[in-house]
Order: C-alpha cells, then structure tokens, then sequence
C-alpha cells in the first residue's frame, strides 16, 4: 500500500486533534473551540484534497503526454 504525503499530513493532523480532545486541550462544549477547530479541519482538508486531486490529474496526464513525445 502506498501513501502520499498528503495522507500522512491529514493522519497525522487526527491524530492530533484526537490527542488534544482526548486531553481536554480542546473544549467541546465551547462553540467558539468547536468552530474553530471545524473551520480549521475543514480548510487542511480542503487543502489536502484539493492538492491530491491536481496530482491525479497530473499523473494521469503523464501517459498523453510521454505518447505525445
């Protein structure tokens, strides 16, 4: 199985995000902390598909390209 870096980044982002819940670092009952931990989260997200659907894109270029040359 092969992992891209955009993988790791958004695993590793839970991970932490589950560690600072499970630490009370992050209130849950606090709307304020809830809305800006989902405006985060949704933005390295947003972020991370966004760069790996253009890698798609790229890597499935890649063979038009090499039949073109």
């Amino acid at each position: 199985m092969r992992f891209s870096i955009l993988d790791i980044i958004a695993f590793t982002y839970f991970v932490g995000v589950g560690i600072a819940i499970l630490t009370k670092q992050v209130n849950l009952s606090d709307f304020i902390s809830v809305g800006v931990l989902i405006v985060i989260s949704f933005g390295i997200l947003g972020i991370c598909s966004s760069l790996f659907f253009n890698a798609v894109f790229h890597i499935k270029n890649i063979p038009r390209v090499v039949k073109e040359i």
